[in-house]
């Protein structure tokens, strides 16, 4: 049987793993549950103050250290609140020692000397035996003004062990700023403490009952003070999604709000939209509508929140959040371009495969699916160099990136639920700013594709911040190599009966025994489907980073289309970078057009086409043309007809009747 060195983390790897400029940091996802705790958000001898988000699914995360040092911070706003007790999560008992719990002014780089309260635990609990947490009675530490930070510490005794290895626990959510600061050192050093905030670790399972009377009421403010850009056709109503923090005792049940334009300074009726109660220093996601009027163009706008629970708002810092609303010349749907970066060694990486699928059943016209393959535990036979600039940014296997921009899992998505990746896509459709046709067709020899791709705005403009990349995509790929086989660490796993979807890998694939070797040189056995076929991969790709340079022209002029060409040479065939044969059905190809926003590497809107005969016009697969009306015959500037796209301007009758002014720039 081949045998490959797997890593004992990997065996166990349930997400991903995450580096920084210090030191390779590890996280794993632990499938415990967290028990609940004596401590709740509203108990009658005070609240809890916490940046867990609650989720029971947790991680365990570490950097092999002989110490860590963990820390939240509690702001200064409840300055002169009493600390009465302190909860924090172990992930395994047995593997530390000298467990200290603290509060400190400053992160202490002496717990002995700079601490305003210090104490030695004693009495431990854990995740993996109670799932229960420590808790430490403090007896009332007084907040100090600017606030404090709330800590605990341990050696680790065998850093090899399972969980020695990774002895902090996480609540693998959103970041949040305060949420997490690590300091560890002895075999590895941080070199001080390191805030994790944007590192995309989590929030520690830390959490602080605090009794006082510097509390507000019903108060709320929003996590971000900026709102990305929005779209929207004239006379219409777009959402803007944001997240909302709950600052007062009384758990939240309606907003209100307002929206201001910025440059005019007209502020709208108020509106009030109702959530699911949040408690104390929770976040829930809430979403704002703003109406536009008959004008398009750009326009800044900024949401305030004006009542919490029908009474004033008691917060007054961050109560608004600002951002662009593009208005446009019509309705365009905005299609959804899923990059899943993902592996056949990578054990995990099949609920990405049933995230993609559900999401074409459920959007066949609006969803476009690109599987890019890396390696995990050995050379992955699909893998190319077309895209290792975009998979270098990103935090590990499987993962997917929305339009570019939201990096989500691609089936559990940001919310970490079942199929929790359908929310995060409908949360990003929408209106777009610029309709966009690929149209692609083989040469005689069907050596090469020549793609022609019509980019309409729906705006005008001055400035072109755009540029478009291309995708060659290929269904049906097989192999007979164990490299082929996708390892299925879903295999036995409960808890999908009642999802479809991934309910299908839970009887997928055959034990192979000895098929690895873990960090210790043990054998270690795994379950591989080794009948895989393989949809939606990336192949061959063109300037997928950044946009092809100079593709999209200024200025930009509402409903004027301009036009790529741009060719796919094949004539060699298509290799990865193991060699192995990627153009294995010339029948199943397909092209995507990618528009990218330069600006921000957004990728604004997209589309994909089979690959049309030699000599016709080109077909279209998924367009977002409101009518999906097409082209029937094209002209030059001085009636000449054309039988392809010239550079230049080109007149287009289209199938309606219509005609299209068209600027081709190569």
């Amino acid at each position: 049987m081949i045998k490959r060195l797997l890593s004992l983390v990997t065996v166990l790897l349930a997400f991903c793993f995450i580096g920084n400029a210090q030191v390779l940091k590890r996280s794993i996802g632990l499938n415990k549950v967290v028990r609940p705790n004596s401590l709740t958000r509203a108990s009658s001898d005070g609240s809890v103050f916490t940046y867990y988000a609650g989720n029971t699914s947790v991680k365990a995360f570490g950097a092999g250290a002989n110490h860590y040092d963990c820390a939240v911070f509690v702001p200064g706003k409840f300055a002169g609140n009493s600390i009465d007790v302190i909860a924090f999560y172990l992930v395994d008992k047995s593997v530390v020692s000298n467990v200290k719990c603290w509060v400190s002014k400053e992160l202490p780089s002496n717990l002995e000397t700079d601490c305003i309260y210090s104490s030695d635990v004693s009495y431990l609990s854990d995740i993996l035996t109670s799932g229960m947490p420590c808790l430490v009675t403090t007896s009332g530490v007084t907040i100090p003004e600017g606030g404090c930070y709330v800590g605990y510490s341990f050696d680790v005794t065998d850093p090899d062990a399972d969980y020695g290895a990774y002895p902090v626990a996480l609540d693998g959510d959103k970041d949040r700023e305060g949420g997490c600061y690590l300091q560890f050192f002895g075999s590895k050093n941080s070199d001080g403490w390191l805030n994790e905030y944007g590192e995309g670790v989590g929030n520690l399972l830390t959490l602080v009952q605090i009794s006082g009377d510097n509390f507000v009421d019903n108060g709320s403010s929003f996590l971000n003070t900026a709102f990305d850009r929005v779209v929207s056709s004239i006379n219409g109503t777009v959402k803007v999604k944001a997240t909302i923090l709950n600052e007062g005792l009384n758990p939240i049940r309606s907003i209100s709000y307002t929206v201001k334009d910025v440059a005019t300074g007209d502020v709208s009726p108020e509106e009030t939209v109702n959530t699911d109660d949040f408690e104390f220093y929770e976040t829930s996601p809430v979403v704002f509508n703003i109406t536009v009027g008959n004008e398009a163009g750009s326009f800044k706008k900024e949401i305030i929140i004006t009542k919490v629970n029908g009474v004033a708002n008691e917060e007054t810092a961050n109560v608004s959040t600002s951002g662009t609303v593009l208005v446009v010349s019509r309705e365009v749907p905005r299609n959804i371009v899923e990059e899943e970066f993902t592996a056949t060694g990578c054990p995990y990486c099949t609920r990405g495969y049933a995230g993609m699928e559900a999401l074409h059943d459920k959007y066949p016209d609006r969803f476009i699916g690109i599987a890019v393959h890396g390696d995990v535990n050995y050379s992955d036979p699909m893998r190319i160099n077309d895209y290792s600039s975009v998979m270098s940014g990103v935090g590990g296997f499987p993962t997917a990136l929305l339009n570019r921009v939201n990096e989500v899992d691609p089936y559990l998505g940001s919310s970490s639920s079942l199929l929790g990746i359908v929310d995060d896509v409908e949360s990003c459709m929408g209106s777009a700013e610029a309709e966009v046709v690929v149209k692609p067709e083989w040469n005689a020899s069907q050596t090469s594709i020549k793609v022609n791709t019509d980019v309409t705005f729906l705006y005008n403009s001055d400035t072109a911040p755009y540029a478009l990349g291309y995708v060659l995509l290929a269904d049906g790929l097989t192999g007979t190599s164990y490299n082929w086989w996708q390892y299925n660490g879903y295999y036995g796993s409960e808890g999908f009966e009642d999802e479809p979807y991934m309910y299908a890998w839970t009887t997928r694939g055959t034990i192979v025994e000895g098929m690895f070797q873990d960090y210790y040189g043990n054998s270690v056995d795994a379950c591989m489907v080794q009948d895989m076929v393989y949809d939606h991969i990336a192949i061959k790709a063109t300037s997928v980073s950044k946009g092809v340079s100079g593709s999209i022209k200024a200025p930009l002029v509402a409903e004027q289309t301009q036009t790529h060409t741009t060719t796919f040479n094949l004539s060699n065939g298509v290799t990865s970078r193991t060699g192995d044969n990627l153009l294995q059905d010339k029948s199943k190809l397909k092209v995507v057009a990618l528009l990218f926003n330069t600006e921000t590497g957004e990728i604004v809107n997209a589309a994909q086409s089979e690959i049309a005969p030699y000599g016709s016009t080109g077909i279209e697969s998924v367009s977002n043309s409101a009518d999906n009306v097409k082209e029937v015959a094209r002209y030059s500037i001085d009636g000449t007809q054309l039988n392809a796209p010239a550079k230049g301007i080109n007149i287009v009758k289209m199938s309606d009747g219509t005609t299209r002014k068209v600027l081709v720039n190569e």
